[in-house]
């Protein structure tokens, strides 16, 4: 049995060029980085170039959060004069304020869940209140 040594044995060619069909020393895969054109037609990708900061990225203008102190305010006031409605609403408005700063679009999302939850608030307060007051004087 006579075996051929290693330095002569043939290997398979295994490297990626060989598995798609290209010319030996050539590469199937595109050319260029993430700003060249695919096809020559002179348009960049996506990113532009690295001076253009990305659309996104402007700075936020933030101003102070009236609709949320508005909130706020009522709440607490509703806390004060009944002692129950306005308790859930003034802590959601106490977070949004606090995220007002770092990320606007959800605290104004919290806002308006605070005056939802603060009109339920009224509306069930006022179903039971209104009786309760009245059965305190009627029993005084």
């Amino acid at each position: 049995m006579s075996e051929t040594p290693p330095e002569q044995r043939r290997r398979p060619d295994l490297s990626p060029e060989s598995s798609f069909g290209a010319a030996p020393g050539s590469s199937p895969w595109p050319q260029g980085g993430f700003n060249s054109p695919p096809y020559g037609d002179g348009h960049p990708q996506q990113g532009g170039s690295p001076q253009q900061p990305y659309a996104g990225s402007a700075a936020v203008a933030v101003g102070f959060p009236r609709n949320t102190a508005v909130l706020l305010v009522l709440s607490v006031l509703g806390v004060v004069l009944t002692g129950i409605i306005g308790i859930p609403s003034a802590v959601i408005a106490a977070l949004a304020w606090h995220r007002h700063r770092t990320d606007p679009p959800a605290a104004a999302r919290r806002t308006t869940i605070g005056w939802i939850v603060l009109g339920v608030n009224v509306a069930i307060g006022m179903l039971v209140l209104i009786p309760f007051y009245i059965w305190a004087s009627n029993n005084r």
